[in-house]
């Protein structure tokens, strides 16, 4: 008698199990991929607000002599806009750069002036990290391009997916005329959806 006023009991007891772990099951199919959401974020139009870097360089010459640099970088003037698909993005515009070197006690600044640039190339997002097949801009520090064809770069996007922010750190290395250049640069750019 007792058992049989513990099975309706035992029966709705089932019955919610079963439901609940059905439920889980179908909220584990719901969940979006993170990477998904980034592109679907990512397509579109995009206004560079900011752009800021520091290029640390080392240059060794055959004589073993080496000069150490340190370059801030400050983009100003800035017109430049990307266009991103789900799978690729061009970028073109103009901007300016105001660059702040230190070497070997002695401080320069010079502006350099980028115009009509034109970059197109083919991206992937891992792990919420975009993997670039070229670069987003034009930077060269004395002569030296401050960015490489592969880049890896951190993303954030804020302000309801309407603010990117672009962290990227790149090493480039050159061998010409004996002497070897290092530079390292970690740069930030700041982009507004239009």
């Amino acid at each position: 008698m007792k058992n049989q006023k513990q099975l309706p009991f035992l029966l709705l007891l089932s019955v919610l199990v079963i439901t609940l772990s059905c439920k889980k099951d179908n909220l584990d199919d719901e969940l979006p991929n993170p990477d998904a959401l980034i592109v679907q974020q990512l397509v579109g139009s995009w206004e560079m607000i900011s752009f800021t870097s520091t290029v640390n360089r080392i240059k060794v010459f055959p004589n073993d002599v080496s000069i150490e640099s340190q370059s801030e970088v400050i983009g100003e003037d800035i017109d430049y806009n990307v266009m991103f698909t789900s799978t690729s993005f061009e970028g073109e515009g103009s901007y300016s750069v105001t660059i702040n070197n230190e070497s070997n006690g002695f401080s320069s600044t010079l502006t350099d002036s980028y115009v009509d640039v034109f970059r197109e190339a083919n991206f992937t997002v891992e792990n919420g990290v975009i993997t670039v097949s070229g670069s987003f801009y034009e930077l060269d520090i004395e002569g030296l391009p401050a960015t490489t064809e592969t880049q890896e770069m951190d993303v954030n996007l804020s302000n309801n997916g309407n603010t990117l922010t672009i962290y990227d750190e790149a090493l480039v290395e050159r061998y010409v005329n004996g002497v070897i250049s290092t530079s390292t640069s970690i740069s930030t750019s700041v982009w507004a959806k239009q």
